[in-house]
């Protein structure tokens, strides 16, 4: 259970980035966007139908057991990556981004970005202050999500135990509208939509309804649009590569259930790795995509319980809840084939229209490169439940 005081809340509330040369120091794969040039050269190489397949394929080369939760990334000499298309993107890299990578941090990347590394301890926090989060368990799914511990701590003391889902989701977007005030020079936020002081009232407020509705559909709409974008290869406040928005929605949520008390055997040992008896999930040893699953399924549940509020919610914020629907879509986050069709299976039906039109082959190759623009970047496109 968290535990934090007020005044150790609002100390850390300064709303602006945490960073530190000693956050440069966290393992994971290196910074740049390979997979989103990788996969540039192979539409110029196959064609767009045949890039935006399926990533079955891509994710049973990189996992020993594709089917399980818990598979470890396949043996680097088990892996069938490569080809003309792999080999301009590593050369791009190094000349056009000045990001070189090798072939094993490229396929690190790739399968960090396709949510298939889970969140073992290992990840160096820097200087940022993750013992107040829980314990070793907490802090590697909190580490590994990029969200500011007197982030994580508030919206869990707002929306509470029972919502932890829920709170998970606001806890990245005021993330996201912390790491980008710093984007932008204090004359330009205002005309560029970046309201700080909502930052600023969430942290600060004692309860949900201390807040008004307009502040809380702001955050809602800045993670949902930040969803609608293909983002890869960021740093996170910890020095490591960010993982795909959906994902860190999801490991906050990992964070928060880690941090509340278990019914039954408890699903990890110490060391973080899954015990064949547990009930639930084991958070740190299972894959993003894996831990999306579940958090889509709770999220489900919690929103479904409270569908009419009961009195729980005010009634401002009942828009902006309600409007997390890319947890009930039912489609998994599959970032490969569809990696640039849609992501974090969030796609309102015109976006689902453009791109079933769009797959079925209804533009031509030399239009692929608009695929690449704008919101069209990354939606996931899968259909039915795990």
């Amino acid at each position: 259970m968290i535990r934090v005081s007020r005044a150790a809340i609002v100390l850390a509330a300064t709303f602006g980035p945490f960073t530190s040369e000693a956050a440069r120091s966290a393992s994971g794969p290196p910074l740049g966007d390979f997979t989103a040039i990788w996969m540039e050269e192979r539409i110029k190489a196959s064609g767009l139908a045949n890039a935006m397949r399926s990533d079955d394929v891509l994710v049973a080369t990189l996992l020993v057991d594709p089917s399980s939760p818990y598979s470890a990334l396949a043996d680097r000499r088990a892996r069938r990556l490569g080809g003309d298309p792999w080999k301009r993107a590593l050369r791009r890299m190094k000349e056009d981004v000045d990001a070189p990578m090798n072939d094993d941090e490229a396929q690190h990347a790739v399968a960090w970005d396709l949510g298939l590394t889970n969140a073992l301890p290992g990840l160096a926090a820097g200087d940022q202050p993750v013992a107040f989060a829980g314990d070793a368990l907490v802090q590697a799914n909190l580490i590994k999500s990029g969200v500011s511990v007197d982030i994580f701590v508030q919206s869990l003391r707002l929306f509470g135990e029972r919502h932890y889902a829920i709170a998970a989701y606001y806890a990245v977007a005021a993330q996201v509208l912390r790491d980008r005030v710093p984007m932008l020079p204090e004359s330009r936020r205002r005309a560029s939509g970046i309201r700080e002081m909502v930052g600023f009232r969430f942290l600060l407020a004692d309860r949900v309804t201390d807040i008004v509705g307009s502040d809380w559909a702001y955050l809602s709409n800045m993670l949902e649009s930040e969803m609608s974008t293909w983002h890869a290869g960021r740093r996170t406040i910890y020095g490591h590569r960010e993982i795909l928005l959906a994902f860190r929605v999801a490991r906050v949520a990992a964070a928060y259930r880690q941090s509340l008390p278990q019914e039954g055997p408890p699903p990890c040992d110490a060391r973080g790795m899954a015990q064949r008896q547990a009930r639930e999930l084991c958070f740190s040893q299972a894959t993003d995509r894996a831990v999306h699953a579940w958090y889509r399924r709770v999220l489900d549940n919690q929103l479904t319980q409270d569908e009419s509020h009961h009195g729980l919610w005010p009634l401002d914020l009942g828009p902006p809840l309600l409007s997390l629907t890319y947890a009930r879509s039912g489609r998994e986050t599959m970032p490969h084939g569809e990696l640039f069709a849609g992501h974090a299976g969030h796609a309102e039906m015109s976006d689902r229209v453009l791109i079933e039109d769009r797959m079925a082959g209804s533009f031509s190759d030399e239009e692929a490169a608009e695929v690449l623009d704008g919101s069209v970047a990354a939606h996931v496109c899968e259909g039915g439940r795990p």
